[in-house]
């Protein structure tokens, strides 16, 4: 399994595009008719997010051909799949990506959001909104909470590309949020699941 998740990840990630379809096939053998369920389910391959999910059942048939099966299921929801999918799609084009971002401290860590920093004397939390204020596409950010050991953007949108037309991710947009720690004097770690980004400040 470890193996074939390997390799899954492998050609998402050389494929170039900018969506892939996942489908899960199950097949109903029965003494009245075979018969086959597919879930598919599209993902945006930059942040993981699903972009659309369709379960579509052949019915049921006197034939052993599983193949004829699976396509009729998929025949049966391929439109409404595709049509939520170019939706979200075309969504993301005109609002950017969305994605979360935790922020919160490393036990030994000598800062707290109430901290003062930065040569203005705002605190910790002020810097963090000011900067997502500025690096959030089109400004487009929520925050779910603050507190002082802690804080959380439940969605934040990322542009699909960079102003010189190269592809844009969640990492890239870590990397800026590290330039900008680094212009505060703070040192952070950074770890990335899916369409998750968590910031340790040291």
């Amino acid at each position: 399994m470890d193996n074939q998740s390997d390799l899954k990840t492998m050609i998402i990630q050389q494929s170039g595009a900018d969506i892939y379809v996942d489908a899960e096939i199950n097949l109903l053998l029965s003494g009245s008719g075979n018969s086959v369920k597919v879930i598919i389910t599209a993902y945006d391959i930059s942040t993981g997010n699903s972009l659309s999910s369709k379960v579509g059942e052949s019915g049921k048939f006197y034939t052993d051909d599983m193949g004829k099966l699976a396509s009729k299921a998929i025949e049966s929801q391929a439109d409404d799949f595709l049509n939520v999918m170019q939706t979200k799609f075309n969504d993301i084009v005109v609002n950017g990506r969305s994605v979360n971002v935790t922020i919160g401290f490393a036990q030994t860590s000598q800062y707290t959001m109430s901290s003062e920093i930065g040569n203005e004397g705002l605190t910790l939390s002020d810097e963090i909104e000011l900067w997502m204020s500025d690096n959030a596409y089109k400004n487009n950010y929520h925050i779910q909470g603050t507190t002082d050991k802690q804080m959380i953007f439940d969605d934040v949108r990322i542009p699909l590309k960079d102003e010189n037309g190269n592809n844009y991710n969640i990492n890239k947009f870590g990397l800026s949020f590290m330039k900008f720690a680094r212009k505060l004097g703070l040192q952070i770690g950074r770890d990335i699941s899916n369409n998750t980004l968590v910031i340790t400040i040291k």
